[in-house]
């Protein structure tokens, strides 16, 4: 689908909700307009809630005023079907699935909290447990972009419903690179804050060592500004360096697997920030080929014990009973080594970020494949490439976050990604927000 999507930011939103422009269920009706026009060809939505969110919008309407601070008032927002709802399912993508939850999770109380509109449950791989976009149960999530590639997953839906301006933001999950990897293949901002700074409690996990809950935004700003509301951070006095020192790590499988296309593509991003003298570094880093062993151990065990039921009595599609069987033959003493060699991977990158503000590469290192080309059952496809240099956030905790940059052979987009030590969210978002401008810049 070769469409520029209309999309407001949260600011604009903000704007015309403050001058009496519009009103809260006009933003609603606009929401669900894009929901009936998208929904079906790309497969994004689980359940839409029109009259719930419809009451709240219309509860909202009758309270607002000019003098209101919450610049998120009003704003619609999308659920991965991961995080419980009270008194909705929690399908984990599973057809005919049945999990209804008693309570909200968390992050759902904080949203309500914070009078944003959930509208429902996004679309994504079963049990979260892949990194394309296939779900055989629930059917395929498309690109957006054009319906013949893949999204990324596992947040597929959060990603396509934010991307083309169904939701102005969306809130996924990310065990080994599943918010950044949809985002940079769909053209969206995909951020996942160090490791339990957003609340898991009441979502789905995948593994309770490695994943996440994160922000989808179309822009850094919206993700920047939803991130501190929900964290209660009330100003933002972190200014950044006068000259930043950003790290480009050099590793064998960089080179080895990394597509002529997303090495061009990358090279013209540092030529970009090159300009406005940044501070450079290339440094040697061999120990990070580890980090996908390391990643797979803990991922393949914990999902398994998470899952053991739904792999027992066969709830899920042939490909996910076999990612879980893998999990179910590691031992715990392997994953005992494993959470070993994760801390002290963990204590490595931290060390070496003492010295740097941030780290950067492409989010992927392969160009978006179609959905056929990358089905999960097919011995020859590249899916096991598309995590590789994601996963390694996943395995620190570090902030981590993708931002948009360039289009690949087919027009699709493509991402660099920043992260930095842990508790440096706020960092990462200004360095982001700094190379988003840049980028933006030099497209003009």
């Amino acid at each position: 689908m070769k469409e520029i999507y209309t999309k407001e930011s949260i600011k604009l939103l903000n704007k015309l909700l403050k001058n009496n422009n519009i009103t809260v269920t006009q933003i609603l009706d606009k929401s669900f307009e894009r929901i009936q026009k998208y929904r079906t060809l790309t497969n994004s939505w689980i359940e839409v809630w029109n009259k719930e969110a419809y009451d709240i919008a219309e509860k909202l309407d009758k309270k607002k005023n000019n003098k209101n601070t919450n610049i998120l008032f009003g704003i619609p927002i999308g659920l991965k079907d991961l995080i419980n709802y009270k008194g909705k399912n929690t399908t984990q993508g599973i057809k005919n699935y049945n999990c209804f939850s008693n309570e909200n999770a968390e992050i759902v109380k904080k949203i309500l909290d914070l009078e944003m509109i959930p509208i429902g449950k996004q679309n994504l791989v079963e049990i979260a447990f892949g990194i394309t976009g296939h779900n055989p149960s629930l059917g395929n999530i498309k690109n957006p972009l054009n319906i013949k590639y893949i999204p990324g997953g596992s947040s597929s839906g959060s990603v396509v419903s934010t991307v083309t301006g169904m939701t102005p933001i969306s809130l996924g999950t990310d065990t080994g690179g599943s918010i950044r990897i949809p985002s940079s293949m769909c053209g969206a901002v995909g951020f996942k804050p160090t490791f339990g700074m957003l609340s898991l409690i009441g979502v789905k996990t995948l593994s309770e060592s490695l994943d996440h809950l994160g922000v989808i935004t179309n822009n850094v700003d919206d993700n920047k500004l939803f991130f501190q509301k929900v964290i209660g951070l009330k100003k933002n006095n972190l200014n950044l360096p006068k000259k930043l020192k950003i790290l480009i790590p050099i590793n064998k499988r960089f080179n080895e697997i990394s597509s002529e296309c997303v090495k061009k593509n990358f090279e013209s991003f540092i030529n970009i920030i090159s300009k406005v003298g940044i501070d450079i570094e290339y440094m040697n880093m061999p120990w990070l080929d580890k980090a996908r062993k390391i990643t797979l151990d803990i991922l393949l065990a914990e999902a398994y014990n998470n899952h053991k039921r739904k792999y027992e009595e066969k709830k899920v599609s042939k490909y996910i009973l076999d990612r879980l069987k893998n999990g179910k033959n590691i031992t715990m003493e392997e994953l005992k080594i494993a959470k070993i060699n994760k801390d002290i991977f963990t204590t490595k990158m931290e060390k070496i970020l003492d010295k740097f503000d941030a780290i950067i590469s492409p989010t992927i290192p392969i160009e978006t494949p179609t959905i056929e080309e990358s089905e999960p059952l097919k011995t020859e496809n590249k899916n096991s490439l598309i995590a590789e240099f994601t996963s390694i956030y996943n395995l620190t905790g570090q902030p981590s976050i993708t931002i948009p940059m360039g289009k690949d052979n087919n027009g699709l987009p493509m991402g660099v990604m920043i992260s930095g030590k842990k508790h440096s969210d706020i960092k990462i978002l200004n360095i982001a927000k700094l190379f988003e401008k840049l980028i933006t810049e030099n497209e003009k």
